[in-house]
């Protein structure tokens, strides 16, 4: 048997995780009823059981910056900013 929480209160990722655990734990038998219970979508349930990756936590393909070059360039426009000197788009 599920928890009995309720789901109006828990946030969407963690009632998403309540319902992947009923799953995993055979608390519910069945994808569609533990959509319902929780509130989450049926497709996108079957989905991440299939192995899928949540999109916010892809990396996504076709970035033009390495983390490394993104937290170098951001440390570069923060310390012209100090001095006084305002980073235009051009020179970005």
């Amino acid at each position: 048997m599920p928890p009995t929480t309720t789901t109006e209160t828990l946030p969407y990722e963690e009632r998403f995780n309540l319902a992947l655990q009923a799953i995993e734990l055979f608390q519910v038998l069945s994808i569609r009823i533990a959509a319902a219970l929780y509130d989450v979508p049926a497709t996108t349930l079957q989905d991440r059981l299939n192995g899928h990756i949540a999109r916010k936590d892809a990396q996504v393909n076709n970035r033009k910056l390495s983390p490394t070059e993104e937290q170098a360039l951001l440390q570069r426009i923060v310390s012209m900013d100090e001095r006084g000197m305002p980073p235009t788009l051009l020179f970005i």
